[in-house]
């Protein structure tokens, strides 16, 4: 399976699970997904673009949880939110 077919499932799959939690996601589901998705990004499973794409999908937990875990913006000089 290629990066696009890849892509295109977890694609389907985050909607399945906005059809089964309701819309939007809970934030505790939106976060397994951000998690799932900096995996397969992380691993070479999906491309940045796909990755940024896909997370659009989903809410953002609160608190920049996700651009203070997964992106490590503390070492970039910015402090997290």
């Amino acid at each position: 399976m290629d990066q696009n077919d890849r892509a295109e499932e977890l694609r389907g799959r985050i909607r399945d699970s906005a059809g089964f939690h309701g819309e939007p996601l809970p934030w505790e589901a939106a976060l397994a997904w951000h998690g799932y998705l900096a995996a397969a990004l992380e691993w070479g499973l999906i491309s940045v673009a796909q990755h940024a794409a896909l997370s659009g999908m989903l809410p953002e937990p609160p608190g920049a949880v996700m651009d203070t875990l997964f992106l490590d913006r503390e070492e970039d000089g910015e402090s997290p939110a």
